[in-house]
């Protein structure tokens, strides 16, 4: 959503740690990969959905896994960029965890308005959708082999998560 501020300050940190890659990802980045790919400031841009590909992009910077192996991304080598066949989606969102022990400041999710009401900012119980409308971000994810059903978490696994939530938010 703030893609021009989103490069600036890639930009700017680029100039200060050179040797640190950049990787995007998100909806923006997995749509136009082929544009952000060509940016000098953007070194991988994971495609779709990211949690295996980023864990394998972690095995790749400390074993030495190499990219081409990861599934999922867009990568340059020198000047010509390369694109790894893409993952398959995540079909059991119950697999995906929750956790909150690596945030340090969680009223930083929270958003209070002037009425006092307290929302927490994201929660994310499905993915994908189950129309078909020309013009959005789900209709582009048939680019990756076919139209992506909506998929959803077990109303266990959301009301377990939302304890979860309500355990380090108070609301």
């Amino acid at each position: 959503v703030f893609v021009p501020q989103i490069m600036e300050f890639a930009i700017q940190f680029r100039k200060h740690r050179p040797e640190v890659p950049l990787i995007w990802g998100g909806w923006h980045s997995s749509i136009y990969s082929d544009y952000f790919i060509r940016e000098p400031v953007v070194d991988i841009v994971v495609k779709w959905e990211g949690e295996a590909t980023l864990s394998h992009l972690v095995d790749h910077f400390t074993q030495d896994i190499p990219l081409e192996e990861i599934n999922g991304i867009i990568f340059k080598r020198g000047d010509n960029v390369i694109e790894t066949p893409n993952r398959k989606w995540i079909a059991n969102l119950d697999t995906l965890g929750l956790d909150f022990e690596c945030i340090d400041n969680y009223e930083s999710y929270v958003v209070t308005f002037p009425n006092g009401e307290r929302l927490f900012q994201s929660y994310q119980s499905s993915r994908g959708c189950p129309y078909n409308c020309s013009f959005c971000y789900n209709n582009r994810n048939s680019l990756v082999g076919g139209r992506v059903k909506c998929r959803v978490k077990s109303v266990d696994k959301v009301l377990n998560e939302i304890d979860t939530i309500k355990s380090y938010v108070e609301f």
